[in-house]
Protein backbone atom coordinates (compact mmCIF):
# COMPACT_ATOMS: atom_id res chain seq x y z
CA UNK A 1 0.00 0.00 0.00
CA UNK A 2 1.29 3.47 -0.93
CA UNK A 3 2.34 5.67 1.98
CA UNK A 4 0.30 8.86 2.30
CA UNK A 5 2.26 12.11 2.38
CA UNK A 6 1.00 15.38 3.93
CA UNK A 7 3.26 17.68 1.90
CA UNK A 8 2.54 19.12 -1.51
CA UNK A 9 4.85 17.78 -4.20
CA UNK A 10 6.29 20.52 -6.42
CA UNK A 11 7.55 19.31 -9.78
CA UNK A 12 9.63 21.61 -11.93
CA UNK A 13 11.10 21.08 -15.36
CA UNK A 14 14.36 23.07 -15.25
CA UNK A 15 14.46 23.17 -19.06
CA UNK A 16 10.95 24.59 -19.45
CA UNK A 17 10.73 27.98 -21.15
CA UNK A 18 14.29 27.64 -22.47
CA UNK A 19 15.55 27.35 -18.89
CA UNK A 20 13.57 30.29 -17.53
CA UNK A 21 11.43 28.01 -15.34
CA UNK A 22 14.45 27.30 -13.16
CA UNK A 23 15.29 31.01 -12.99
CA UNK A 24 11.71 31.81 -12.00
CA UNK A 25 11.72 29.09 -9.35
CA UNK A 26 14.41 30.95 -7.39
CA UNK A 27 11.94 33.79 -6.76
CA UNK A 28 8.86 31.53 -6.59
CA UNK A 29 10.44 29.42 -3.84
CA UNK A 30 10.78 32.47 -1.59
CA UNK A 31 7.06 33.21 -2.00
CA UNK A 32 6.12 29.59 -1.29
CA UNK A 33 8.19 29.61 1.90
CA UNK A 34 6.79 32.99 2.99
CA UNK A 35 3.26 31.65 2.58
CA UNK A 36 4.17 28.61 4.69
CA UNK A 37 3.23 26.07 2.05
CA UNK A 38 4.81 22.75 3.07
CA UNK A 39 6.32 20.99 0.04
CA UNK A 40 8.79 18.49 -1.32
CA UNK A 41 10.65 19.58 -4.44
CA UNK A 42 11.26 17.33 -7.44
CA UNK A 43 13.24 18.23 -10.59
CA UNK A 44 12.58 16.40 -13.84
CA UNK A 45 15.56 14.82 -15.58
CA UNK A 46 14.18 13.70 -18.95
CA UNK A 47 11.04 13.52 -21.08
CA UNK A 48 8.37 11.51 -19.26
CA UNK A 49 10.01 11.90 -15.86
CA UNK A 50 7.41 14.47 -14.75
CA UNK A 51 4.70 11.85 -15.28
CA UNK A 52 6.60 9.31 -13.18
CA UNK A 53 7.08 11.81 -10.34
CA UNK A 54 3.45 12.89 -10.47
CA UNK A 55 2.12 9.33 -10.58
CA UNK A 56 4.21 8.46 -7.53
CA UNK A 57 2.79 11.46 -5.64
CA UNK A 58 -0.77 10.58 -6.64
CA UNK A 59 -0.33 6.97 -5.53
CA UNK A 60 1.06 8.30 -2.22
CA UNK A 61 -2.06 10.49 -1.90
CA UNK A 62 -0.21 13.78 -1.65
CA UNK A 63 -2.70 16.63 -1.07
CA UNK A 64 -1.38 18.51 -4.08
CA UNK A 65 0.95 18.10 -7.02
CA UNK A 66 2.12 21.54 -8.13
CA UNK A 67 3.39 21.93 -11.69
CA UNK A 68 5.99 24.65 -12.31
CA UNK A 69 6.55 25.04 -16.04
CA UNK A 70 4.82 25.44 -19.38
CA UNK A 71 2.04 23.52 -21.11
CA UNK A 72 4.23 20.53 -21.90
CA UNK A 73 5.31 20.12 -18.29
CA UNK A 74 1.76 20.63 -17.01
CA UNK A 75 0.51 18.01 -19.47
CA UNK A 76 3.13 15.46 -18.38
CA UNK A 77 2.31 16.06 -14.72
CA UNK A 78 -1.45 15.79 -15.36
CA UNK A 79 -0.79 12.47 -17.10
CA UNK A 80 0.49 11.14 -13.77
CA UNK A 81 -3.06 11.25 -12.39
CA UNK A 82 -3.77 8.33 -14.75
CA UNK A 83 -2.16 4.91 -14.90
CA UNK A 84 -0.20 3.53 -17.86
CA UNK A 85 -3.45 2.45 -19.57
CA UNK A 86 -5.06 5.86 -19.19
CA UNK A 87 -7.33 4.99 -16.26
CA UNK A 88 -7.92 7.37 -13.36
CA UNK A 89 -5.80 6.32 -10.35
CA UNK A 90 -7.74 8.02 -7.55
CA UNK A 91 -11.48 7.40 -7.55
CA UNK A 92 -11.94 9.69 -4.51
CA UNK A 93 -9.81 12.50 -6.01
CA UNK A 94 -7.62 13.02 -2.94
CA UNK A 95 -4.82 14.78 -4.84
CA UNK A 96 -5.32 18.05 -6.74
CA UNK A 97 -3.19 19.67 -9.42
CA UNK A 98 -1.88 23.18 -8.80
CA UNK A 99 -0.26 25.26 -11.54
CA UNK A 100 2.42 27.92 -11.38
CA UNK A 101 3.11 28.99 -14.96
CA UNK A 102 6.79 29.25 -15.84
CA UNK A 103 6.94 28.22 -19.49
CA UNK A 104 6.63 29.91 -22.86
CA UNK A 105 3.09 28.93 -23.86
CA UNK A 106 0.83 28.84 -20.80
CA UNK A 107 -2.32 28.14 -22.79
CA UNK A 108 -4.14 25.95 -20.25
CA UNK A 109 -4.09 28.67 -17.60
CA UNK A 110 -5.85 31.01 -20.02
CA UNK A 111 -8.83 28.67 -20.14
CA UNK A 112 -8.83 28.20 -16.35
CA UNK A 113 -8.27 31.85 -15.44
CA UNK A 114 -5.08 31.15 -13.48
CA UNK A 115 -2.81 34.24 -13.49
CA UNK A 116 0.82 34.10 -14.61
CA UNK A 117 1.84 36.06 -11.52
CA UNK A 118 3.33 33.40 -9.21
CA UNK A 119 2.17 34.99 -5.97
CA UNK A 120 -1.43 35.13 -7.19
CA UNK A 121 -1.16 31.55 -8.49
CA UNK A 122 0.08 30.37 -5.08
CA UNK A 123 -2.83 32.18 -3.39
CA UNK A 124 -5.21 30.23 -5.63
CA UNK A 125 -3.47 26.97 -4.72
CA UNK A 126 -3.80 27.71 -1.00
CA UNK A 127 -7.47 28.67 -1.32
CA UNK A 128 -8.11 25.08 -2.40
CA UNK A 129 -10.98 25.68 -4.85
CA UNK A 130 -11.17 22.57 -7.02
CA UNK A 131 -12.60 22.08 -10.48
CA UNK A 132 -12.82 18.53 -11.80
CA UNK A 133 -11.54 18.57 -15.38
CA UNK A 134 -11.75 16.04 -18.16
CA UNK A 135 -8.64 14.75 -19.89
CA UNK A 136 -8.03 13.22 -23.28
CA UNK A 137 -6.45 9.88 -24.14
CA UNK A 138 -4.77 9.39 -27.49
CA UNK A 139 -3.68 6.08 -29.05
CA UNK A 140 -1.27 5.93 -31.97
CA UNK A 141 1.38 3.62 -33.49
CA UNK A 142 4.81 3.90 -31.86
CA UNK A 143 8.13 3.59 -33.67
CA UNK A 144 7.99 -0.19 -33.25
CA UNK A 145 4.44 -0.32 -34.59
CA UNK A 146 2.92 -1.12 -31.19
CA UNK A 147 0.06 1.00 -29.84
CA UNK A 148 1.10 3.86 -27.57
CA UNK A 149 -1.34 5.53 -25.16
CA UNK A 150 -0.75 9.11 -24.04
CA UNK A 151 -3.04 11.31 -21.93
CA UNK A 152 -3.34 15.05 -22.54
CA UNK A 153 -5.13 17.86 -20.75
CA UNK A 154 -5.46 20.69 -23.28
CA UNK A 155 -5.36 20.15 -27.04
CA UNK A 156 -4.20 17.57 -29.56
CA UNK A 157 -3.75 18.44 -33.21
CA UNK A 158 -3.09 16.74 -36.50
CA UNK A 159 -1.79 18.96 -39.28
CA UNK A 160 -0.11 22.33 -39.56
CA UNK A 161 0.27 22.93 -35.81
CA UNK A 162 2.26 19.72 -35.48
CA UNK A 163 4.41 20.87 -38.41
CA UNK A 164 5.11 24.11 -36.52
CA UNK A 165 6.07 22.14 -33.40
CA UNK A 166 8.45 20.01 -35.48
CA UNK A 167 10.23 23.13 -36.72
CA UNK A 168 10.28 24.55 -33.18
CA UNK A 169 11.84 21.40 -31.73
CA UNK A 170 14.53 21.42 -34.42
CA UNK A 171 15.49 25.08 -34.00
CA UNK A 172 15.11 25.35 -30.20
CA UNK A 173 14.24 28.47 -28.20
CA UNK A 174 17.66 30.02 -27.65
CA UNK A 175 16.61 33.34 -29.23
CA UNK A 176 13.51 33.67 -27.05
CA UNK A 177 10.31 31.62 -27.05
CA UNK A 178 8.14 34.23 -28.76
CA UNK A 179 10.58 34.85 -31.62
CA UNK A 180 11.29 31.16 -32.12
CA UNK A 181 7.58 30.32 -32.19
CA UNK A 182 6.90 33.02 -34.79
CA UNK A 183 9.80 31.74 -36.89
CA UNK A 184 8.58 28.14 -36.61
CA UNK A 185 5.06 29.26 -37.57
CA UNK A 186 6.42 31.02 -40.65
CA UNK A 187 8.37 27.90 -41.65
CA UNK A 188 5.31 25.71 -41.06
CA UNK A 189 3.11 27.88 -43.25
CA UNK A 190 5.72 27.77 -46.02
CA UNK A 191 6.43 24.03 -45.92
CA UNK A 192 3.12 22.41 -44.93
CA UNK A 193 0.80 21.02 -47.59
CA UNK A 194 -2.82 20.28 -46.75
CA UNK A 195 -3.43 16.55 -46.23
CA UNK A 196 -6.29 14.23 -47.14
CA UNK A 197 -7.76 13.00 -43.85
CA UNK A 198 -10.61 10.74 -42.78
CA UNK A 199 -12.22 11.81 -39.50
CA UNK A 200 -14.82 9.77 -37.60
CA UNK A 201 -16.74 11.22 -34.64
CA UNK A 202 -18.25 8.87 -32.04
CA UNK A 203 -17.96 5.91 -34.42
CA UNK A 204 -20.73 7.44 -36.50
CA UNK A 205 -20.21 10.73 -38.33
CA UNK A 206 -17.53 10.57 -41.03
CA UNK A 207 -15.82 13.63 -42.48
CA UNK A 208 -13.34 13.26 -45.34
CA UNK A 209 -11.39 15.77 -47.36
CA UNK A 210 -8.27 17.87 -47.54
CA UNK A 211 -7.45 19.67 -44.30
CA UNK A 212 -5.02 22.28 -43.09
CA UNK A 213 -5.46 20.97 -39.55
CA UNK A 214 -7.74 19.20 -37.08
CA UNK A 215 -7.75 20.25 -33.42
CA UNK A 216 -9.27 18.00 -30.76
CA UNK A 217 -9.72 20.35 -27.84
CA UNK A 218 -10.39 20.06 -24.14
CA UNK A 219 -9.32 23.68 -23.51
CA UNK A 220 -9.87 26.82 -25.56
CA UNK A 221 -6.32 28.02 -26.33
CA UNK A 222 -3.19 26.72 -27.99
CA UNK A 223 -0.16 28.05 -29.86
CA UNK A 224 0.66 30.75 -27.29
CA UNK A 225 -2.74 32.36 -27.02
CA UNK A 226 -4.75 31.39 -30.10
CA UNK A 227 -8.39 30.85 -29.11
CA UNK A 228 -8.81 27.95 -31.50
CA UNK A 229 -11.76 26.29 -29.69
CA UNK A 230 -13.75 29.23 -28.28
CA UNK A 231 -16.65 27.09 -27.05
CA UNK A 232 -14.60 24.38 -25.36
CA UNK A 233 -15.27 23.65 -21.69
CA UNK A 234 -12.77 21.32 -20.00
CA UNK A 235 -15.39 19.80 -17.71
CA UNK A 236 -18.31 19.06 -20.06
CA UNK A 237 -17.37 15.49 -20.98
CA UNK A 238 -16.86 16.35 -24.65
CA UNK A 239 -14.09 17.30 -27.04
CA UNK A 240 -14.56 20.34 -29.23
CA UNK A 241 -13.29 19.27 -32.66
CA UNK A 242 -12.21 22.13 -34.91
CA UNK A 243 -11.46 21.37 -38.55
CA UNK A 244 -9.63 23.78 -40.83
CA UNK A 245 -10.44 22.57 -44.33
CA UNK A 246 -8.57 23.13 -47.58
CA UNK A 247 -7.69 26.69 -46.63
CA UNK A 248 -4.93 28.49 -48.50
CA UNK A 249 -1.94 29.80 -46.64
CA UNK A 250 -2.66 33.34 -47.79
CA UNK A 251 -6.18 33.19 -46.36
CA UNK A 252 -4.81 31.75 -43.12
CA UNK A 253 -2.37 34.65 -42.81
CA UNK A 254 -5.03 37.25 -43.63
CA UNK A 255 -7.36 35.76 -41.00
CA UNK A 256 -4.73 35.08 -38.33
CA UNK A 257 -6.28 37.64 -35.97
CA UNK A 258 -9.62 35.83 -36.18
CA UNK A 259 -7.92 32.60 -35.16
CA UNK A 260 -6.23 34.41 -32.27
CA UNK A 261 -9.40 36.02 -30.89
CA UNK A 262 -11.74 33.07 -31.52
CA UNK A 263 -13.91 34.64 -34.21
CA UNK A 264 -12.75 32.25 -36.95
CA UNK A 265 -15.87 30.07 -36.70
CA UNK A 266 -17.49 32.14 -39.46
CA UNK A 267 -14.60 31.56 -41.87
CA UNK A 268 -15.31 29.45 -44.95
CA UNK A 269 -13.74 26.03 -44.48
CA UNK A 270 -13.88 26.09 -40.66
CA UNK A 271 -16.21 23.63 -38.92
CA UNK A 272 -16.73 22.86 -35.24
CA UNK A 273 -18.13 19.64 -33.78
CA UNK A 274 -18.42 17.94 -30.39
CA UNK A 275 -17.64 14.31 -29.67
CA UNK A 276 -16.48 11.86 -27.02
CA UNK A 277 -14.39 9.83 -29.44
CA UNK A 278 -12.45 10.89 -32.52
CA UNK A 279 -10.40 8.90 -35.00
CA UNK A 280 -8.19 10.42 -37.68
CA UNK A 281 -6.50 8.47 -40.45
CA UNK A 282 -4.76 9.27 -43.72
CA UNK A 283 -2.99 7.61 -46.60
CA UNK A 284 -0.05 9.95 -46.06
CA UNK A 285 1.47 9.98 -42.56
CA UNK A 286 0.49 13.25 -40.90
CA UNK A 287 2.22 14.58 -37.80
CA UNK A 288 0.34 15.11 -34.55
CA UNK A 289 1.07 16.90 -31.31
CA UNK A 290 -0.39 17.05 -27.82
CA UNK A 291 -0.05 20.12 -25.62
CA UNK A 292 2.85 21.46 -27.66
CA UNK A 293 4.81 18.19 -27.97
CA UNK A 294 5.30 16.35 -31.26
CA UNK A 295 4.60 12.70 -30.45
CA UNK A 296 3.84 10.73 -33.62
CA UNK A 297 1.66 10.48 -36.68
CA UNK A 298 -1.67 9.20 -37.97
CA UNK A 299 -3.66 7.00 -37.57
CA UNK A 300 -4.82 8.19 -34.15
CA UNK A 301 -7.75 7.53 -31.87
CA UNK A 302 -8.79 9.98 -29.16
CA UNK A 303 -11.19 9.49 -26.28
CA UNK A 304 -12.41 11.89 -23.58
CA UNK A 305 -11.91 10.84 -19.94
CA UNK A 306 -14.65 12.64 -17.99
CA UNK A 307 -13.93 13.93 -14.50
CA UNK A 308 -10.30 12.82 -14.59
CA UNK A 309 -8.41 15.38 -12.53
CA UNK A 310 -9.09 17.99 -9.81
CA UNK A 311 -7.35 21.27 -10.62
CA UNK A 312 -6.99 24.22 -8.26
CA UNK A 313 -8.61 27.27 -9.88
CA UNK A 314 -9.80 30.78 -8.91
Amino acid sequence: MAKKTEKAVVIINPASGAGRALERWNSIEKIVIEKKLSFDLRFTKAAGHATELSREAVKNKAPMVIAVGGDGTISEIAAGFLDEKGNVIQKKKTTALGVIAAGSGSDLIRTLGIPRDPEKAIDIIQQGNRKILDMGKISYPGEDGKKVIRPFINISEVGIGAEVIEHLEKQGKSRGAWFEYQLATFKGIITYKNHDLDIVLDNDKKISGKFLGVMVANGKYYGSGMKIAPNAEPDDGLFDVVTLGDISKLRLILNSQKVRDGSHASMEGVQMYRAKKVSISSQQMTNMEIDGELIGHTPVELEIIPGAIPVLVP
